[in-house]
């Protein structure tokens, strides 16, 4: 009997401490999920009215949190865009810069990483935006404005030569 109720104890002493370990091992993989998030992103357009051919900048902003500060801690930036033949891929940090390439819906996505002080990734969070691109159209005076799209070259024989005349075979693409 005393054999027996020793092996029970050691049985009783092996899983106790099986469990024990098992529980701190689960509690400090999820430690740091725990201890930061990402609370919220948002992204935004710096300036409205893009045209074919502009250079688009785009602000991303996480709010993290962490137990006991930030300090060591960090935020990385990853961008994408849904389709580059509008919007070329947007390069950056926080703040990114793409290209509009052709007219259409632009989609660009940053996703926001939270990385401890090892480098690991701890949450993130995704966003999205969208916004028109459009081709550049002509200002209401012409006139006024004829000569500013001009190569500087030809700028000049234009104001030298007041009798230049000016034809589009297309006038769909350029009216004079």
């Amino acid at each position: 009997m005393g054999f027996s109720n020793f092996g029970r104890r050691f049985f009783t002493c092996v899983a106790t401490a099986s469990f024990a370990f098992f529980a701190i091992f689960l509690a400090s993989s999820c430690e740091h999920k725990s201890m930061g998030s990402i609370r919220a992103l948002e992204v935004s357009l710096v300036r409205s009215g893009i045209c074919v051919g502009d250079r688009v900048q785009l602000e991303a902003d996480a709010k993290a949190s962490v137990a006991g500060g930030l300090d060591g801690w960090s935020v990385s930036y990853e961008w994408s865009t849904s389709d580059p033949e509008i919007l070329s891929r947007p390069e950056g940090t926080r703040t990114a810069f793409a290209d509009a390439v052709s007219a259409g819906t632009a989609a660009a996505s940053v996703t926001a990483r939270l990385v401890d002080p090892s480098g690991r990734a701890v949450d993130s969070r995704t966003a999205d935006i969208s916004f028109p691109v459009s081709y550049r159209t002509a200002p209401a005076s012409r006139s006024e404005y004829a000569s500013e799209a001009l190569p500087a070259t030809v700028k000049d024989e234009v104001v030298r030569w007041s009798d230049a005349e000016w034809s589009s075979t297309d006038p769909s693409v350029a009216a004079v």
